[in-house]
């Protein structure tokens, strides 16, 4: 029993012992714990954290030579602020440099050149400290390498915490869509808010019914009636070549704040809504807005009134697929188009139907098709056209009439009138007379027309026309040797 008693005795003891030990050693009195703003990289302002205090609880326990703190990874301190270094305490003669030396950007040293026998404190003023980085990163503590006892390079004399910069006065809202980077005509979507500073952290702000201004630019919507822009199913208002709305009910969590729903009904690339929140920053969502399911086929191009047998209809007829609000569903490259033609001018009956040529059924390209079709025969009071596609998908083709008062009237091919963009030119409206042509001086008619395709003519038929285009060649000769010689005066 006395055994076991002596045994515990020691041990009391040297726990008591290392206890005391600790108690009385040299102590971190102020660490160097301190934010620094991302601002601060590159030529930011740089941030000053608190003194760095060490105190002796015992004479001699900082030892003579040099002591140097080390930056944390990601941070550097800024040297062109030296900090001093100042020794304190009731007859201290605790002794060493009066300022610091820096050792690159991450070292900071000063050398005890005088060890105390009455304990002192050493201050090392503010230093100074930025990040390398503008990105957030992680957290870091400020080491020391150096003889002081109870201390040593696990010591953390300073945490240092990179957190986001201040928020511009511009730009420091970045705003997104809530299906970005896409939207659908006529389909609601929310805007996020997220307040960022300078480098892209977000910054924890939080705040009740911020007032937020939304604006559209005249380029995204026009100002069709149909096609106002909405905002909580309400029409925006047009002011100043822009739709407006604002809205006094935003709320920021942690720096994101969503809006309530948005339609735009426009499609088309690069649409932006400008955000702009009073006493915060401003920002700019920007989307494609795709067309919505295509319900309607309507003509595309200008209308003909004049045609040619055995040419193509010009100008060409193109055909589109159209959303509800009138977009050309430019997403569609696969659907497919039938044109058809018909002799009664109710574009229904097909008991006589003309012969079209060309390809008529055609599948969109961007959501237009472009056919290229002709009409062999003369038919000057006109046929009618009609384009058929299934836009609900149920295999029915549905209807549209390319105005089917006003028929395209054919003629036969003569090459002496012409069709211009807008389908109008014709010289006479019955079908034209035939032209001669002669070796003589007289003004040279027009190049003479094919009556059939080339390929399905006889060879006598082909030996005629040549001749007749070589006939036409010598004419057109004829005349630019007269026009030089009248020009001359022979």
């Amino acid at each position: 029993m006395k055994k076991f008693l002596l045994i515990f005795t020691v041990l009391l003891f040297i726990f008591a012992f290392g206890i005391a030990d600790k108690a009385f050693a040299a102590q971190i009195s102020t660490p160097a714990t301190g934010n620094v703003s991302s601002d601060s990289y590159g030529a930011g302002a740089s941030v000053a954290v608190p003194n760095i205090v060490i105190t002796e609880d015992n004479a001699g326990d900082i030892k003579a030579g040099s002591i140097m703190f080390t930056a944390p990874s990601g941070y550097k301190f800024d040297t062109t602020v030296v900090p001093t270094v100042t020794y304190t305490g009731a007859g201290t003669d605790l002794a060493g440099d009066a300022v610091i030396t820096f050792i690159g950007e991450t070292i900071m040293q000063f050398d005890i050149t005088n060890a105390s026998t009455t304990k002192g404190v050493v201050t090392i003023s503010a230093p100074k400290v930025r990040v390398t980085s503008g990105t957030v990163g992680a957290a870091g503590n400020i080491t020391m390498s150096g003889t002081i006892t109870g201390l040593d390079g696990t010591s953390n004399f300073g945490t240092l915490t990179q957190v986001p910069g201040a928020l511009p006065a511009t730009g420091g809202l970045t705003v997104v869509t809530q299906h970005t980077p896409t939207e659908t005509a006529g389909t609601s979507f929310t805007l996020t808010i997220t307040q960022k500073d300078q480098y892209g952290n977000t910054i924890d702000f939080d705040t009740d019914d911020q007032t937020c201004a939304f604006t559209t630019t005249a380029s995204v919507e026009g100002v069709s009636a149909a096609n106002k822009p909405e905002y909580n199913n309400v029409d925006m208002t047009w002011v100043t070549n822009a739709w407006s709305v604002s809205d006094t009910n935003i709320d920021f969590e942690n720096g994101v704040a969503t809006s309530l729903a948005f339609e735009l009904f426009t499609a088309g690339a690069s649409k932006t809504i400008n955000v702009s929140c009073t006493g915060l920053s401003t920002g700019t969502a920007t989307s494609t807005v795709n067309p919505a399911a295509k319900t309607e086929v309507l003509f595309s191009s200008t209308k003909p009134t004049i045609g040619y047998t055995y040419q193509d209809i010009s100008p060409t007829i193109a055909i589109k697929l159209v959303d509800t609000y009138g977009n050309v569903v430019t997403t569609d490259d696969t659907s497919e188009v039938t044109m058809k033609a018909y002799t009664s001018a109710d574009c229904t009956s097909t008991a006589a139907n003309p012969d079209l040529t060309g390809t008529k059924v055609l599948a969109v390209t961007d959501g237009i098709a472009t056919f290229s079709l002709r009409y062999n025969t003369v038919n000057t009071t006109g046929i009618y056209i009609r384009a058929q596609h299934d836009v609900n998908g149920d295999t029915n083709l549905d209807d549209v009439d390319y105005d089917c008062t006003n028929a395209i009237k054919f003629y036969a091919s003569t090459g002496d009138q012409v069709i211009t963009s807008s389908g109008t030119t014709a010289t006479t409206t019955t079908a034209p007379a035939a032209t001669t042509t002669t070796t003589t001086s007289a003004a040279v008619t027009s190049m003479p027309q094919p009556a059939k395709p080339i390929a399905q003519m006889t060879q006598t038929e082909k030996n005629d026309y040549t001749m007749s285009l070589q006939q036409f060649l010598i004419n057109l000769l004829v005349q630019l040797l007269n026009l030089i010689k009248a020009q001359k005066g022979l």
